[in-house]
């Protein structure tokens, strides 16, 4: 008789991970995604390869991108783990219209959250795609480190508002307040004003804005707002998380 599930997920081996990294990944958790088919937006990321390791336990991962070339990456074709390549949807994190409703088993997110003007849009889109009850993880940067940490957090009706107005990824709102507070010291992406400013007019070609800046209570506010209930959260030194069910 096969090894339980349980057994199973026990006896994956995970890298080497920076402590200060890691986050919480308990047998409750990687049963939701053990040998699952899931879908990520904006990926492959290394914070599932390392600090949350979900990649080593699932089954099959296809990966959004905006564009099959971005400032991440450049590959038509992206490995998430070793030998294991991902199919490249292109599409809009907005705008998933190439993906059937209810899909995938789970559903990763990493640091693309806060690209996107108009994320209640998204999270909707996101939800669609996903079988009901299907874990979503979101992973969004903490603003004080990173080159956000002048700005505030974004206020919740304000993301409301983007929703009900039906803003466009096209959106630059957020744009002066960008340009004055940007700490140039912890962005190697540009190296001066000119340069941030010349980048970010075009950003509905290049996806670097920051527009809205995240903590854990906004997120669980944006979840609370879509009718759902987040059921996991955690922080490191860089990151939040929160996983809510579709």
């Amino acid at each position: 008789m096969s090894e339980p599930i349980i057994e199973q997920i026990k006896n994956f081996s995970y890298p080497l991970i920076r402590k200060d990294l890691c986050m919480k990944l308990d047998e409750d958790i990687k049963h939701q995604f053990f040998k699952k088919r899931g879908i990520e937006i904006g990926g492959p990321s290394n914070f599932f390869k390392r600090n949350f390791p979900i990649y080593q336990i699932i089954s099959q991962l296809d990966i959004v991108n905006f564009s099959d070339e971005t400032l991440w990456q450049n590959n038509k074709e992206v490995f998430y783990l070793g030998n294991n390549s991902s199919k490249i949807i292109v599409q809009d994190a907005i705008n998933l219209e190439k993906i059937d409703s209810h899909q995938y088993q789970f559903l990763l997110s990493s640091n693309c959250l806060e690209h996107i003007a108009n994320p209640i849009k998204a999270l909707k889109e996101w939800i669609r795609v996903v079988k009901k009850n299907s874990p979503i993880v979101l992973v969004l940067p903490k603003k004080d480190t990173n080159f956000d940490h002048k700005r505030d957090v974004t206020d919740i009706k304000h993301i409301i508002e983007d929703f009900n107005n039906d803003t466009s990824e096209r959106d630059l709102t957020h744009l002066d307040e960008i340009l004055s507070k940007h700490d140039f010291l912890r962005d190697p992406g540009v190296k001066d004003l000119e340069a941030l400013k010349s980048r970010s007019l075009r950003n509905f070609e290049n996806r670097a804005l920051h527009h809205h800046v995240y903590d854990l209570e906004l997120l669980n506010q944006m979840v609370e707002f879509l009718g759902k209930e987040v059921v996991h959260e955690d922080e490191n030194k860089i990151d939040y998380l929160i996983i809510f069910k579709a």
